[in-house]
């Protein structure tokens, strides 16, 4: 993959696919996140958010793979406009309006925060571990 990625060929393509569809590209500075602003700030409230949920737990990759979606799932729904002042309108614009053209909505699921985590199936586990998040 290396190879391919830094290969003149591959660059060459890349850069004709960029200019015929007139897609410019900007960058930020190396070792300079703050630069990334809002997309950074997000990166960082997950990370924060997953290492103190997850802790010591052991996942299966699927496991932790349902996880992270969800979890990307949420901050995707999270509200970045405030509630607009007409009654009849109950939502508020996030970013998955953006990625998806509508909001990310799913069907609540009982509370299992106060359940032991050894008396829950895998699937029960990693709602609470969701649930805590």
């Amino acid at each position: 993959m290396y190879a391919l990625f830094n290969s003149e060929k591959h660059k060459e393509l890349i850069s004709r696919f960029a200019s015929k569809h007139r897609i410019t590209w900007h960058f930020i500075p190396l070792v300079a996140p703050h630069f990334g602003g809002l997309w950074e700030s997000t990166v960082k409230l997950f990370k924060h958010h997953f290492k103190r949920v997850v802790g010591d737990s052991l996942f299966t990759f699927e496991e932790l793979n349902t996880f992270a979606i969800e979890v990307e799932g949420i901050l995707n729904s999270r509200p970045i406009t405030s509630l607009s002042s007409d009654p009849n309108d109950l939502q508020a614009l996030s970013p998955a309006h953006y990625l998806i053209g509508k909001p990310l909505t799913t069907l609540p699921e009982g509370e299992l925060l106060h359940v032991p985590a050894n008396r829950l199936s895998t699937w029960q586990h990693i709602t609470k571990v969701r649930q805590d998040f």
